[in-house]
């Protein structure tokens, strides 16, 4: 548990070499007590920053981006490798993680196979693909992969989606204020009742 603690503190304070190392002990602590769900744990907070630090371009040339983009696939691939049924946690997460890495290194196949992934786990479990921005990327992701291979059908459904998710989420806020202001209202009633 230190070694997430620490792991997460200098993720925050930007050093990224001392996250990697307090990660990397982590996980070697809970591969020799045999803690498989921290071990996915591990894999994927691992995999997680690898992606972080491609899309905040902390990398010189683009074969280190496409190396960073490699390590978190790898550490997706380790985690996932581990699973037993039933177990799930993180499960859709890596998918994401992989969807978003193979996207960005151009695998188009690849990156389809593991959102469709996503979608089916999270379909199987009931859960509602809810309107935020990882679950549009996702729709983004599928709308620009299925372009690039050629399937303008599909391509096409998923753009729908990305559309229909994109206008939730812009509506969600006003949703919010109204809400806010039905409240303030009510709040100022009961100011003048008393």
């Amino acid at each position: 548990a230190m070694a997430f603690m620490l792991g997460n503190a200098y993720l925050t304070k930007a050093e990224y070499d001392s996250c990697r190392m307090y990660y990397r002990i982590g996980l070697e602590a809970a591969e020799k007590a045999e803690e498989k769900n921290l071990c996915i744990y591990y894999h994927y907070s691992m995999s997680m920053l690898y992606e972080y630090l491609y899309n905040n371009q902390q990398f010189e040339t683009e074969e280190d981006g496409q190396r960073l983009l490699r390590q978190s696939i790898s550490e997706c691939q380790q985690g996932l490798a581990m699973y037993e049924e039933p177990m799930f946690i993180y499960k859709d997460g890596f998918c994401s993680q992989l969807g978003d890495a193979y996207y960005y290194l151009k695998q188009f196949d690849s990156c389809v196979y593991y959102s469709e992934k996503q979608i089916d786990f999270l379909t199987e479990r009931r859960f509602q693909i809810v309107p935020n921005d990882t679950n549009a990327q996702m729709y983004y992701r599928l709308y620009r992969s299925f372009e690039a291979l050629g399937d303008s059908e599909k391509a096409l459904h998923y753009a729908n989606l990305y559309v229909e998710m994109q206008k939730a989420m812009k509506n969600e806020p006003t949703a919010v204020e109204k809400v806010k202001n039905e409240y303030d209202k009510k709040l100022e009633m009961l100011e003048l009742q008393n």
